[in-house]
């Protein structure tokens, strides 16, 4: 599984895509995953390859959807049907619109379920990306 990060530059609103730093301030930054560059960065390269980002809209990448969209946490999905479902739920979710969240409790990947505020948890990610469908994502 790719561990990778994504948030909104603070300067100019892109959105950039790497590894995570958050420091005890609450600032933090995005450092771009350049083939063979390894951390620790010298200074001059960390200026170079590293933006601020608006801590609010930092996110984890999660899995890619039915289409091959990256989801990352955050994400708006929706749930859509498939073949090979192995534990249909009593309730009906296909069509539903939600986000992805991370549950401390469990520790999963949960699909927030925007009519009910069920939390639908999703622990098989190979299941979890052949039902959903990024609709509408928090880079707009």
């Amino acid at each position: 599984m790719k561990i990778k990060f994504r948030g909104m530059r603070v300067d100019n609103g892109e959105w950039v895509y790497g590894s995570l730093v958050q420091l005890n301030s609450g600032l933090c930054y995005i450092i771009a995953n350049i083939h063979g560059l390894h951390l620790p960065l010298d200074r001059k390269l960390m200026c170079e390859f590293t933006d601020q980002v608006i801590p609010e809209t930092v996110g984890q990448y999660v899995c890619n959807d039915k289409n091959g969209n990256e989801v990352y946490r955050g994400s708006r999905v929706k749930r859509v049907p498939y073949k090979g479902d192995p534990d249909p739920k009593p309730y009906q979710t296909e069509g539903r619109t939600g986000t992805v969240a991370w549950h401390h409790g469990f520790l999963r990947w949960c699909f927030l379920d925007d009519q009910t505020g069920h939390l639908d948890d999703l622990v098989d990610s190979e299941v979890f990306e052949m039902g959903l469908e990024l609709i509408l994502d928090n880079e707009t």
